[in-house]
């Protein structure tokens, strides 16, 4: 039997280019959709850390039985959250920083600077609202006890005073 000469036929320039363009075409998607998670990940573990830093701090005021000071405030590097108490059991923690947020908003007000106290009872003064926002994220953390993380606007709570039903009955009927 006689073996058939085959030439072997090499890609031409224009079929290298194609696959060089469709690879970097891809490239860049996946590049972009990377950086978008990061970016997710990264907002979205702000939010987690603001919200542990609040219930760490709550705890220790708790546990001290003194008040604590924590100040939000916009920093070039980002947001940075510090604590501060008279208590001279108090180590002083070196500040948070949170680079996943651009903007913060307290009770609907764009803020630079956001003051809480943490009082020895586990309380945080002034309960409320804060929105947290990225490029492309908001989340919200209600202040008012439980403390919680929201992805939408959570609604304002209206605090009810109980009726008492013994007052209830004295009351004439119209």
């Amino acid at each position: 039997m006689r073996a058939k000469n085959r030439k072997v036929r090499a890609f031409t320039l224009l079929e290298i280019l194609i696959c060089l363009a469709i690879i970097s075409l891809l490239t860049t998607l996946l590049g972009i959709k990377v950086s978008d998670l990061i970016g997710h990940y990264r907002f979205r573990s702000s939010a987690r850390l603001f919200l542990t830093e609040c219930n760490h701090w709550q705890i220790w005021a708790l546990t001290h039985q003194c008040d604590v000071d924590l100040s939000l405030d916009l920093t070039d590097k980002g947001w940075r959250l510090q604590a501060a108490s008279e208590d001279p059991a108090f180590c002083h923690a070196p500040p948070h920083l949170f680079r996943g947020l651009q903007e913060i908003h307290w009770n609907g007000k764009k803020r630079d600077h956001i003051f809480l106290k943490v009082y020895s009872t586990g309380r945080i003064d002034p309960a409320g609202i804060i929105r947290l926002q990225s490029k492309e994220e908001i989340a919200w953390i209600d202040l008012s006890f439980p403390y919680r993380l929201y992805d939408m606007a959570p609604k304002q709570r209206v605090l009810e005073i109980p009726v008492n039903p013994s007052l209830k009955s004295a009351q004439p009927s119209v």
